[in-house]
């Protein structure tokens, strides 16, 4: 059974096309929330609301949605010295936009590579739905993995993982407290003959 993919362009939900039988787009997003059955799109409040005018399932939000429309490039800057283009971008969204999106984002407008696009920082102000980005766009992947070693194409959730000794080198907790009170007394040992 395949994931249900909503369209980033008209938020119509379907399973089984490779485009949207709604709009014709190949742009879509399995990370959706919310869905909403349209039966009588000229009556529906709703429909009206998601600007809809045919019946089908829609989704109430997608994040790319808002995200792809509000996006600008305020400035964009050539580093020959580290071979990338530096773009700072501008966005207004209800949501803090993910690197990932972004990523796919730029290299669709700059067609480049998305394995040559570095997000440096998406910054925002508390209470403010305005956000701005700072993202490098490398020459190649190898120029790119020069400057920021391969860090990035760590998986995020990955934890750490710690080395277990062997039986004979743990310590319990009891050895501990033995060891504890045998430095205690040899400390009062001590006491005694300074006295």
């Amino acid at each position: 059974m395949t994931k249900p993919r909503a369209c980033k362009i008209c938020n119509r939900i379907y399973e089984s096309e490779d485009k949207c039988p709604n709009c014709g787009s190949k742009e879509s997003t399995d990370s959706f929330k919310g869905r909403a059955i349209i039966i009588h799109p000229e009556k529906s409040e709703l429909a009206q609301k998601l600007k809809v005018n045919k019946k089908g399932n829609y989704a109430i939000k997608t994040r790319w949605l808002f995200f792809k429309m509000n996006l600008k490039i305020t400035g964009e800057k050539i580093n020959s010295l580290f071979k990338r283009k530096e773009i700072e971008l501008s966005i207004v969204a209800n949501i803090t936009p993910n690197k990932k999106e972004t990523k796919k984002y730029l290299s669709e407008k700059l067609s480049a590579p998305i394995e040559n696009i570095y997000i440096k920082k998406i910054s925002g102000k508390f209470g403010s739905k305005d956000f701005k980005i700072i993202a490098h766009v490398y020459e190649s992947k190898k120029d790119k993995e020069k400057i920021l070693g391969k860090t990035e194409d760590k998986p995020i959730n990955e934890e750490p993982k710690l080395e277990e000794k062997p039986a004979d080198e743990q310590i319990n907790d009891n050895e501990m407290i033995n060891d504890k009170e045998k430095d205690e007394a040899s400390g009062d040992e001590i006491n005694d003959k300074i006295d």
